[in-house]
C-alpha cells in the first residue's frame, strides 16, 4: 500500500490515549511507521499469482503484504518460515517515486487477479475474505490520483515520535532479532532521508505544513537531540541484561554498537528533519481541515469508509452522527439531575491496578460474554510504558502476532489515569475490549485468518473493532459496580462527546467550516451547553482527520444491529449468543457483518 498516500490509514501496531478528549485512542497510534514495499521486492517474496485454490492466494498474499517491512512482519508473525517468508523486503520502507509506481501497479493486479474468482463458489470465510481484500485495494485504489495529503511529520502522530516506540517494543528472542533491530537503528537516517525529500515534494505542492506545526515538531525533534536520544538507549540498555543468552562481553558490545548508531545515524536524521522544517516554514497554508485543499474530498471520503466501516457517503454518516448527539444529549439532560458524582469516584476506588479490573471483569463477564476458548491462565503481562511514549499514553495494549495470540502484552504509564479513566482504559484496551476480541478472533476457526488479521491491522473493519470497544466500556461501568442512573449518564456523555467530536471533524475537513461556523452550527443546535469549539479542538481535527470516527459510527452501527437482531428474534435473542457471533465473525465491514447476520438468524 502506498507508504506516502495511505499510511494514515493503516492501523495495527498498538491503542493508546492520546488526549484528555478521549478515553482510548487506538487509531492515533495504530498507524504502520515506515510501511510498505511492493511484494515482488526481496528475498523470499512472490508476486501473488492467481491460484486456483482460494486459500493458497490469500496465504501468498498474506506473505507478500507482512513482509513488506520488517517492522511490520516482526509485529505481525513469529514464525516467518511457517509462512514461506525468508526476510523482510525492507527496513523501514521507502518514499521513492519508483516504489510508489510499483505499489500501485502491485494493487492493481491484485484487484484484477480477485475478479477472477466466481464467489458463487467461495465458501461464506472466503467470500468474506474477498470482500474485505477488495475493499481495502479499491479504496487505496482510489487515491492514487489525489494529491499527497499524508504527512508522515504531522505534529501529534509524526513518524518522528515514534521511532524510539517501535524499537522499544520490537520482539527480540534471539542474536538475529538483536542484529535486526540494530539494522533497523541504523537505517532510519536513510529512511528520513527519504521522508523529508517527500517533504519537499509536499511544500512545492502547497501542502506543507502550517508555521506552528513545524515550530512542534522542531521542538520535539530539539528536545531529542539535546537530551542525545537517551529515548533509543535507555529502553534498549534496560532490555539487553534481561537476555540470559547474550554474556557480559556480548552485552557490552551490543550497547556501544547501539550507541554508535544513535550518535551517527539517528541523531543526523533529527537534525535533518529540523533543517528541513525550518527551510520550508512559511510554504503552509493557515486555517483548519482538509477541505481547504483542493481535491481533498475523495481522500477524506476514503478516511470515513476505513475508519467507519461503512458504505456510507459522508452527508449521509454526517447525518446519522447528529441525531445521535441529538439523541444522546437529550437523554443525558433527562437523567443528570439523578446523578450521584460522588459515586463516579468512589464506585472505583477499590481498583487501582489493571489486574484488579481485568479480574474483577473476567468474573463478571460470566454469563454475559463466551468463554475464551482454551486460555492460558497467564492470559497478558503487564509492563511500564515505553518512556518514548509515556508522555502520550496511559494505556496501551500490543496486538499479538498471528501465530502467537497469547502473548498479550498491555503498557501501563506510572502516571496513568485513576478511578473510572483507569477503569475504562484497562477495559477498552483489554478484556472485555482489543485483548479479548482480538485472542477470540485469533483462536477461531476462521478461513485465511493471517490475512483477515492483517487487514483487520491495516486497518480495514475498524469500525467494527472500535465499535465493539466503546460498546463493552459501557457494560463495564455495570460490571464495576456503578448503579444503573450513574452507569447510563457516563455512557451518554461519551457518546454525546464522540458524536460531538466526529461532527466537528466532517465539519472542518469535508464542509470547510472555520472555527466561527462551527462555534454557529453547534449554538444553533443547542449542542454548546457541554463542549467548546476552541483552538485545540480545530486541531485535532485538522491534524488527525477521521479520528474520532471509528468509535462513535461503529458503536452507533453496532447498537443497529442488536436492536434489528432484537426485533427479528424476540424472546430468542440472547446478548450472549449475540456477542458469539460477533466475535466469531471478526473484524471486518458493517455490510459484512449485517449480511452475516442475516445468515445467522435463519437459525433461530
Amino acid at each position: 500500500m502506498n507508504v506516502k498516500r495511505f499510511n494514515a490509514l493503516m492501523k495495527g501496531i498498538a491503542c493508546i490515549v492520546i488526549t484528555a478528549l478521549m478515553i482510548s485512542g487506538c487509531s492515533f497510534f495504530q498507524e504502520i511507521i515506515g510501511t510498505e514495499k511492493k511484494a515482488s521486492m526481496g528475498k523470499g517474496a512472490t508476486y501473488p499469482q492467481y491460484e486456483a485454490d482460494f486459500d493458497e492466494f490469500a496465504d501468498a498474499v498474506f506473505a507478500g503484504l507482512v513482509s513488506m517491512d520488517q517492522l511490520t512482519l516482526r509485529s505481525m508473525v513469529l514464525d516467518e518460515e511457517k509462512f514461506g517468508i525468508q526476510e523482510a523486503q525492507s527496513s523501514w520502507g521507502d518514499f521513492s517515486e519508483d516504489t510508489e509506481k510499483e505499489e500501485w501497479e502491485y494493487i492493481e493486479d491484485l484487484v484484477d487477479i480477485l475478479d477472477e474468482y466466481d464467489y458463487d463458489d467461495l465458501t461464506r470465510g472466503q467470500r468474506i475474505t474477498l470482500d474485505m481484500l477488495r475493499g481495502f485495494l479499491v479504496g487505496t485504489l482510489s487515491l492514487k490520483d489525489c494529491p499527497d495529503f499524508y504527512d508522515p511529520l504531522n505534529p501529534y502522530r509524526g513518524n518522528h515520535q515514534f521511532f524510539a516506540y517501535s524499537l522499544d517494543t520490537y520482539q527480540i528472542e534471539d542474536k538475529d532479532d538483536l542484529d535486526m533491530y540494530i539494522e533497523l537503528v541504523k537505517d532510519i537516517e536513510a529512511y528520513v532521508e527519504g521522508m523529508c525529500e517527500y517533504e519537499r515534494k509536499r511544500a512545492d505542492d502547497g501542502l506543507f505544513m502550517r508555521d506552528d506545526y513545524a515550530d512542534m515538531v522542531i521542538e520535539d525533534c530539539n528536545e531529542i537531540i539535546d537530551n542525545d536520544a537517551e529515548d533509543f538507549l535507555s529502553g534498549f540498555e534496560q532490555r539487553i541484561e534481561e537476555f540470559d543468552w547474550l554474556d557480559e562481553e556480548e552485552r557490552d558490545e551490543y550497547i556501544e554498537k547501539n550507541r554508535e548508531y544513535v550518535k551517527d545515524h539517528v541523531i543526523p536524521a533529527y537534525r535533518l528533519i529540523v533543517d528541513t522544517l525550518e527551510d520550508l516554514k512559511g510554504k503552509g497554508k493557515d486555517g483548519y481541515g482538509l477541505a481547504r485543499y483542493d481535491g481533498s474530498k475523495e481522500y477524506y471520503a476514503e478516511i470515513v469508509r476505513s475508519e467507519t466501516g461503512t458504505s456510507m457517503s459522508v452527508d449521509e454518516v454526517f447525518e446519522m452522527l447528529e441525531e445521535e448527539a441529538l439523541k444522546s444529549s437529550g437523554e443525558m439532560m433527562a437523567v443528570i439531575s439523578s446523578v450521584d458524582y460522588d459515586l463516579l469516584t468512589d464506585s472505583f476506588s477499590v481498583y487501582t491496578s489493571p489486574k484488579a479490573i481485568i479480574d474483577n471483569n473476567i468474573e463478571k463477564m460470566e454469563g454475559l460474554f463466551p468463554d475464551l476458548p482454551d486460555a492460558p491462565d497467564e492470559l497478558y503481562t503487564v509492563k511500564e510504558m515505553p518512556k518514548s511514549i509515556a508522555r502520550f499514553a496511559a494505556g496501551m495494549y500490543n496486538l499479538p502476532q498471528v501465530d502467537d495470540p497469547w502473548d498479550n502484552v498491555f503498557y501501563i504509564s506510572d502516571n496513568s489515569s485513576e478511578g473510572l479513566d483507569l477503569y475504562e482504559v484497562v477495559s477498552h484496551e483489554c478484556i472485555p475490549g482489543h485483548l479479548y476480541q482480538t485472542t477470540y478472533f485469533l483462536t477461531s476457526d476462521t478461513e485465511n485468518l493471517p490475512l483477515r488479521y492483517l487487514l483487520s491491522a491495516f486497518g480495514e473493519g475498524l469500525g467494527t473493532e472500535e465499535g465493539w470497544t466503546t460498546y463493552v466500556e459501557g457494560i463495564s461501568y455495570r460490571m464495576a459496580g456503578l448503579p444503573e442512573t450513574e452507569a447510563r449518564y457516563v455512557e451518554l456523555f461519551y457518546e454525546y462527546l464522540y458524536a460531538w467530536m466526529s461532527m466537528l471533524d466532517i465539519g472542518v475537513n469535508y464542509y470547510g467550516w472555520t472555527m466561527e461556523e462551527a462555534i454557529e452550527y453547534f449554538s444553533d443546535l443547542g449542542m454548546d451547553n457541554f463542549f467548546e469549539v476552541t483552538e485545540s479542538e480545530m486541531e485535532n481535527v485538522d491534524t488527525m482527520p477521521g479520528m474520532y470516527l471509528s468509535y462513535t459510527v461503529g458503536k452507533i452501527e453496532l447498537k443497529k444491529m442488536i436492536e434489528r437482531a432484537k426485533d427479528k428474534l424476540g424472546d430468542k435473542y440472547s446478548d450472549i449468543e449475540f456477542r458469539r457471533f460477533y466475535l466469531e465473525t471478526g473484524p471486518c465491514t458493517f455490510d459484512i457483518l449485517n449480511r452475516e447476520m442475516d445468515e445467522w438468524m435463519k437459525g433461530f
